[in-house]
């Protein structure tokens, strides 16, 4: 499968939570992200082509913000080797322009070097 993203993502030094907006529970742990989508390690399955209201609690203020709130769908999910855990690709599908500002803020200082790898 050809890889067609336009901004690879990039793995996150610090911990990010996903979260429902809707009923506020976990959806899972982000361990990659860019401006376009976001790959998760979840506690149960996430059907393809579930469109998911998320809440991205951002682990320290951006332009004063503690979250963002989107819109993705998940373009796939796989049970991890464990057997108990899964991970999932989620393309973000709509997010204000507000939103996006700070997403694309918070990336340029969350993301992993590679010697702190």
């Amino acid at each position: 499968m050809q890889d067609s993203r336009k901004h690879p993502r990039e793995h996150l030094e610090e911990y990010c939570l996903l979260i429902d907006a809707e009923s506020n529970v976990p959806i899972g742990e982000i361990l990659d992200m860019s401006r376009e989508g976001l790959r998760i390690e979840a506690g149960s399955p996430i059907a393809e082509m579930t469109c998911l209201q998320c809440k991205l609690r951002l682990p320290r203020p951006v332009d004063g913000r503690n979250e963002i709130i989107f819109n993705a769908w998940c373009v796939w999910c796989e049970k991890n080797n464990d057997n108990v855990t899964y991970q999932a690709g989620l393309r973000i599908a709509s997010i204000s322009a507000t939103d996006a500002d700070v997403l694309a803020k918070f990336l340029q200082t969350a993301v992993a070097t590679p010697n702190s790898r």
